[in-house]
């Protein structure tokens, strides 16, 4: 299950980092959730829009694994204990996801890549007045490849030969 999306819009995953998600997970069966699905037409993902939890906790408990932006899907994975890599921009993802056992991509100050994140403060983002904020923005392929990778050397539940993809 692959959820790019966030209520809040400064988590979501921009384009090119949704194309990237594509591109690697062309070869396995992927679903996407999000709210508006018609904008994600394009990809090869099939699609899940507009879920009640209901649906929602199922879809979680059948999946394999679950790539998440910081969202109600990525908590309720955690807390189904799924295979889980979750995606951050500004807020702190070594805290909102201490409950879980999780990969974790995200700028942090803590990897020394990041010098000011996670902030929590990102109308007031002294980097930029932008709404998309550089906490997003230069979270690249490699780091997201690196993380997907992890995610499935770490739970190696399926591999690139397994029957149902």
């Amino acid at each position: 299950l692959f959820c790019p999306e966030s209520a809040i819009k400064t988590k979501c995953l921009l384009p090119h980092q949704i194309d990237f998600i594509d591109d690697i997970l062309s070869e396995y069966n992927v679903f996407l959730l999000a709210k508006n699905i018609e904008k994600y037409k394009k990809y090869k993902f099939q699609s899940l829009g507009n879920t009640s939890i209901k649906d929602l906790m199922y879809y979680i408990a059948s999946c394999d694994y679950v790539i998440s932006v910081d969202s109600a899907p990525f908590h309720l994975a955690g807390g189904m204990r799924k295979p889980l890599l979750g995606i951050f921009t500004f807020a702190n993802g070594k805290t909102y996801g201490k409950y879980y056992d999780f990969v974790l991509v995200q700028k942090h100050y803590e990897n020394g890549n990041w010098e000011c994140g996670p902030c929590y403060n990102y109308r007031s983002c002294s980097k930029t007045n932008s709404e998309i904020k550089p906490c997003l923005q230069e979270i690249g392929n490699d780091e997201i490849e690196n993380g997907i990778n992890s995610l499935f050397y770490k739970w190696p539940i399926l591999n690139k030969n397994h029957h149902n993809k």
